[in-house]
C-alpha cells in the first residue's frame, strides 16, 4: 500500500513593502472619509448660516417697520400730552375745553408705548449655538450689539409702562373713564352732566389737576425718549442688513 503524502501549504512572509502599501491604503481611506465628512458638514453649516441670515434680515425689517409705526404716532401723542398739561393749568371751565381734555386723555390712554421686537432668529443664534456658524466676526459683533440694545430697550419699555399706569390712575381720578373713547358719541350725556354740575370732570381742583399734569409730563417724556432710542436701534438694523447683504448676497 502506497504511502499517502500530505501536502503542506508553504507560507511565504509578506514583504515590508506590501505591509507599507496596505497601511498607506488604510490611512488614505480613513483620511478621505474624514475629509468627505468634513466637506459635507461644511456645506451643511454654510447652508444653515445662509438660511439664518435670510431669517435675520426678515426679522430686522419687521423691527424697522414696527419702529416706523411707533415713530409715526409719536408727534401727535407728544402734542396731545403737551396740550393736556397746559389745559390742567389753563382755563378749562367750559364744556368744550373739558371735552377736549377727554379727547387728549384718550390719546394717552390708547398710546402703544413699546415695540414688540422679533426674537426668533436672534434667540436661535444665541441659544442654539448659531453664532459659531457665522464666519465673519464683524457680523457677529453687529448682531451682539443689536441684541444688547434691544434688551436695554425692553427694560426701558417696562419703565415706560409703569409711567403709563401712573398716568392712567391720575386720569381716572379726574376724568370720567366711561366717556373715554365715546365722548364724540355721547355729547348729550356730557351736556346734561355739565348743566347739573357745571363740569364734566370728576375732580377739577388745582392739586388734583397738577398731579395729572405731572404724570402726563413724565409719561410723555419717557415714551418719547423710548421712541427716540428706537430710532437709534433702527439705524443699527439698517447697517446690519447692509452688512449681511454685502457678504451673503441676500436681497
Amino acid at each position: 500500500m502506497e504511502d499517502i503524502k500530505t501536502k503542506h501549504q508553504v507560507y511565504v512572509p509578506k514583504r515590508v513593502r506590501e505591509y507599507m502599501f496596505e497601511l498607506l491604503s488604510t490611512f488614505i481611506a480613513v483620511a478621505l472619509a474624514f475629509l468627505s465628512q468634513y466637506y459635507f458638514q461644511y456645506r451643511s453649516d454654510r447652508s444653515t448660516e445662509h438660511d439664518l441670515m435670510i431669517s435675520l434680515v426678515a426679522d430686522l425689517r419687521t423691527d424697522i417697520k414696527n419702529i416706523d409705526k411707533l415713530s409715526a404716532s409719536t408727534p401727535a401723542f407728544e402734542k396731545s400730552m403737551n396740550e393736556l398739561q397746559d389745559l390742567c393749568y389753563d382755563e378749562h371751565s367750559t364744556l368744550e375745553k373739558q371735552k377736549l381734555m377727554l379727547k387728549l386723555a384718550d390719546i394717552g390712554f390708547d398710546r402703544t408705548y413699546n415695540v414688540n421686537f422679533t426674537q426668533g432668529t436672534a434667540s436661535q443664534l444665541k441659544n442654539a449655538g448659531g453664532l459659531r456658524l457665522i464666519q465673519d466676526s464683524s457680523i457677529v459683533d453687529a448682531i451682539t450689539e443689536y441684541d444688547n440694545t434691544k434688551q436695554h430697550l425692553d427694560s426701558y419699555a417696562q419703565n415706560v409702562g409703569l409711567k403709563k399706569q401712573d398716568y392712567l390712575q391720575h386720569v381716572a381720578k379726574n376724568i370720567p373713564m366711561r366717556f373715554i373713547n365715546y365722548f364724540n358719541l355721547d355729547n348729550e350725556s356730557l351736556s346734561n352732566i355739565y348743566k347739573m354740575r357745571n363740569s364734566i370732570l370728576l375732580n377739577d381742583t388745582f392739586t388734583s389737576l397738577s398731579e395729572l399734569s405731572n404724570s402726563c409730563f413724565i409719561f410723555e417724556a419717557q415714551s418719547v425718549g423710548y421712541a427716540n432710542q428706537c430710532e437709534g436701534l433702527k439705524k443699527q438694523a439698517e447697517k446690519l442688513i447692509a452688512l449681511i447683504q454685502s457678504l451673503y448676497h441676500i436681497e
